[in-house]
């Protein structure tokens, strides 16, 4: 049975939003490859691309990263510096970190190219609006008489978008923070590729624990996919067994549903907020496992320490015990959002890989406006949540 919500993934550009002077990503037949049960490759290489700017026919590519994937695996790396001959704008150095003198030194595409062809071989190439990266390369073998033969492409920004269609955003940084996996792009070839492969199998592993693969169908020798359901596990989830992820229907909470209205609805876009100062709270945060899923309870409160002590702020709460309150800055964002006699919603835990500590992040609808606390400095915060009694 078809999941819902869920639709096309497989191709290998971006079809809703054109970058000016791009190509489409070619679409040969997929050679044959090894298969996981889902239905996608287990060997692949990830690809990202640095570049002057964004117009393929007048820029140039500055750096070429890749991972090659065996077995889901990360194998090998793939990481090159490329000297463009013409100065970088203060936007790319500002955005990249790179600089002239960085290039001066550094090979030509024409010496590059060739060599990262051969590396590639004939594997599928997994890339993040893939259509912006094969549409320089391309132009870039064209203009120095290199043969780039198109290879067969999986686009983790269209994967996202068809599994996630509720969802506002869906760029690499959208993706990574949604998913628990870093806090920010670093906007360098080899770490983005490496962020994309985790993103990538995230969203395969995410599928099959729903019981769904990932089924492609040639059309117009264009390789478009669907997931399907392999398991009934859609009929057989009771009101409690959703998960955050795959839309706000398919939530599957590790605890009980605290009393209170759920402010992030199912045709709520979302965003998540982190709670601060999680080290206070390991011994609650750690009754549960990483990535999982929880309900938690919202109240409005005061920030007790600090340069903004008194101000409001949004208390979290686990099974009636406080989690932590969310920043300033966090809560100007979501004040609004939060029902003055307090509400409820999803939570989903990460690790921080330089501490170690567990860390809790919130869902709360889309915001792009801030409340100005100043005025709420006299609004009477809500008290303790109400928790679920047994009967």
């Amino acid at each position: 049975m078809s999941t819902p919500g869920l639709g096309r993934i497989w191709r290998g550009h971006e079809d809703e939003k054109d970058i000016s002077g791009t190509a489409p990503c070619a679409e040969p037949l997929v050679p044959k490859v090894r298969s996981d049960n889902d239905g996608l490759p287990l060997d692949y290489v990830v690809l990202d691309t640095e570049t002057t700017g964004l117009n393929s026919g007048s820029d140039r590519i500055i750096e070429i990263g890749a991972v090659k994937v065996r077995g889901r695996v990360v194998v090998d790396r793939f990481s090159v510096l490329v000297n463009p001959g013409r100065p970088l704008s203060g936007k790319i150095v500002e955005l990249t970190g790179m600089t002239d003198s960085m290039l001066a030194d550094q090979p030509p595409i024409k010496d590059v190219l060739p060599k990262f062809v051969r590396w590639i071989g004939d594997d599928v190439l997994v890339g993040h609006n893939l259509k912006f990266d094969m549409g320089f390369l391309g132009e870039e073998a064209d203009r120095n008489g290199i043969d780039f033969p198109g290879p067969a492409c999986i686009d983790t920004l269209q994967m996202s978008r068809a599994m996630f269609p509720q969802e506002r955003h869906h760029r690499l940084k959208d993706l990574i923070q949604r998913f628990g996996i870093a806090d920010a792009e670093e906007h360098r070839a080899l770490s983005d590729a490496i962020q994309t492969q985790q993103c990538f199998e995230w969203m395969r592993q995410y599928v099959s624990q729903l019981g769904g693969t990932f089924a492609t169908r040639k059309q117009d020798n264009t390789y478009t996919s669907r997931i399907t359901n392999t398991t009934q596990a859609d009929n057989t989830r009771t009101a409690g067994e959703t998960r955050h992820f795959g839309g706000h229907d398919q939530h599957r909470a590790r605890n009980p549903q605290p009393i209170g209205k759920c402010i992030v609805e199912n045709d709520t876009p979302w965003q998540s907020a982190y709670v601060s100062k999680p080290a206070e709270h390991q011994n609650l945060f750690t009754r549960f496992l990483p990535n999982d899923e929880i309900w938690v309870s919202l109240t409005h409160g005061r920030i007790q320490t600090g340069k903004y002590k008194g101000y409001p702020t949004i208390d979290v709460w686990i099974d009636g015990e406080f989690a932590g309150s969310l920043t300033a800055n966090e809560t100007a964002k979501h004040y609004d959002h939060v029902p003055d006699e307090g509400g409820i919603s999803y939570a989903h835990f990460r690790i921080d890989k330089k501490s170690g500590n567990y860390q809790l992040r919130v869902s709360f609808p889309y915001s792009d406006h801030k409340t100005d606390l100043t005025k709420l400095l006299e609004r009477q915060p809500t008290s303790q949540p109400q928790t679920p009694t047994e009967d």
